[in-house]
């Protein structure tokens, strides 16, 4: 590709080309690059709103909420008409649980561009994790019809559609990103659709594929892990699958330190291996953050279950499907087969199930 060594536009670009390739396959190189090319185009014009926000996304993506901040305001502050800096400040916002200014932000991103389908992805995201999955799927949908054949719309629409129960849905979303661009999360989500059906065996070679496409991911190990455990004739590869996460988390975790979701799944992976001690310590920060959205209220609800904590378990268990936990997933979770026996499970998680009104 040429570029002009002055167009700090072109800069710009490439930066938020690289940091989207670092969140679809994680990879130093391209950390690097997206920030070296964000850098350059700051340096360059300090004038040009998409560099500040490339700088912004670069610096999130990094941990760095203060820096982040500061960058996508004064991307704001340079381009008053401008969605981007808005929908930035709404992913910063949701990622440190701000869930009120996230929503403000991301509102005000859709007034000022109301056909962006970026804007649309963050809603979803922001939607999802607060455990509203109704709420996001018709929010991905959207993205969708703006922008047909988007990997990340199908791709999320796939965990939606799951976390609604919907598998059917979820399996075409998921196939119909495949067709488009085989990714390492496309295979990976349709491989937990798999394995929360309880087809272990045939689950494995879809996260074998999900992490041939993204090696650098803890979460494909993590999940390759899970279905090598289960499996019928692969458990003894779990613990190195594990063991390769591990490694991968904390350095993710090295350089992003305040990723509450990091150190759940962390814990969850020294379980595993049966390192209880180390998986109940990563947890102590994970209480103190005091989560909120229900995938970390499950897999915290998996670490205690597998350190033998089954009060705690519960209690996790219960906040999870307060916050929108789909009770499938826990009865079909093959780690708590001997919990789902618990007189304890049955008068408190399917009682408040049977109560909580339709998200």
């Amino acid at each position: 590709m040429q570029l002009d060594p002055q167009s700090a536009a072109s800069y710009a670009a490439l930066s938020e080309a690289y940091n989207s390739k670092n969140l679809l396959n994680p990879d130093p190189q391209w950390a690097k690059l997206a920030a070296e090319y964000a850098e350059k185009a700051v340096s360059l014009d300090n004038y040009l709103a998409a560099g500040h926000v490339s700088l912004g996304m670069v610096k999130m993506s990094a941990g760095d909420s203060t820096e982040a901040e500061k960058q996508f305001r004064a991307a704001a502050d340079l381009d008053p008409k401008s969605a981007a800096p808005h929908r930035g400040l709404g992913l910063l916002y949701d990622k440190s649980r701000k869930a009120d200014q996230a929503a403000e932000e991301l509102k005000r991103a859709l007034q000022l561009d109301p056909k962006d389908w970026k804007t649309y992805l963050a809603m979803g995201w922001d939607a999802y994790q607060a455990g509203r999955f109704k709420e996001a799927a018709s929010a991905w949908e959207m993205g969708l019809k703006l922008e047909p054949d988007n990997v990340p719309a199908l791709l999320n629409l796939g965990a939606a559609y799951h976390a609604l129960g919907r598998d059917d849905d979820a399996v075409a979303a998921l196939q119909n990103a495949l067709e488009i661009k085989p990714t390492s999360d496309v295979y990976s989500n349709l491989a937990t659709i798999l394995f929360y059906q309880g087809k272990y065996d045939k689950a494995v070679p879809a996260f074998e594929k999900a992490v041939q496409l993204g090696a650098n991911d803890y979460d494909s190990w993590g999940n390759l892990g899970d279905s090598y455990r289960w499996s019928s004739n692969k458990k003894d590869q779990a613990k190195p699958a594990y063991e390769h996460a591990i490694q991968l988390a904390r350095e993710e975790i090295a350089r992003n330190p305040n990723q509450t979701a990091l150190r759940v799944n962390l814990a969850v992976y020294l379980a595993k291996i049966g390192d209880k001690d180390q998986a109940l310590k990563e947890m102590k920060p994970v209480e103190q953050a005091h989560v909120t959205n229900p995938s970390d209220l499950y897999n915290s609800a998996l670490v205690y279950e597998l350190c033998g904590k089954r009060g705690q378990a519960l209690d996790k268990l219960l906040a999870a499907v307060k916050a929108g936990q789909d009770l499938n997933d826990i009865k079909n979770e093959p780690e708590f087969v001997s919990l789902r026996a618990d007189p304890r499970y049955h008068m408190t998680i399917l009682s408040a199930a049977a109560t909580k009104p339709n998200p």
